[in-house]
């Protein structure tokens, strides 16, 4: 039960911000040495990079001029695709991907861009697949829920 209503708050979360996400600005900043620059400073907040100019693909949120969370979006849907955080430009920490209709297909953790613990994997209509079980990059296991 715990684990459904902490599943129901991530996706009324996300769902209740997503379109403050599409309403950024574009990311027209500059680079130098991996850090992002706006006008002269060094860039904190989010921006939007946009795939032919006008359909959204990705949404970056930046602190201190490096990227912390990289959110895809399905094209031209817009849905969104997956949500993960960057460190040093290598995906860490937790990582969710949808399906196009919105339901959770896959969460679980990297480590220096590598699986690591448990993988959860979901069917399109939200029951449970199966889980790997990783160790920074190495699978132990395959437990299938079906």
């Amino acid at each position: 039960m715990v684990k459904k209503i902490m599943l129901f708050m991530v996706f009324a979360t996300f769902f209740g911000c997503q379109k403050n996400y599409k309403e950024l600005k574009s990311c027209n900043l500059q680079v130098d040495n991996s850090v992002a620059y706006f006008e002269g400073k060094i860039y904190s907040g989010s921006c939007n990079l946009s795939y032919n100019d006008t359909l959204v693909w990705k949404t970056l949120t930046y602190k201190r001029g490096k990227i912390t969370k990289e959110i895809g979006y399905y094209l031209p849907g817009g849905e969104v695709e997956y949500i993960g955080k960057l460190k040093n430009g290598i995906m860490m920490g937790d990582f969710i991907a949808y399906y196009p209709n919105g339901i959770v297909s896959i969460q679980g953790y990297l480590n220096d861009g590598k699986f690591d613990g448990d993988w959860i994997y979901y069917d399109d209509d939200g029951s449970l697949n199966k889980t790997l079980v990783w160790d920074k990059g190495v699978q132990l296991d395959s437990i299938p829920h079906k």
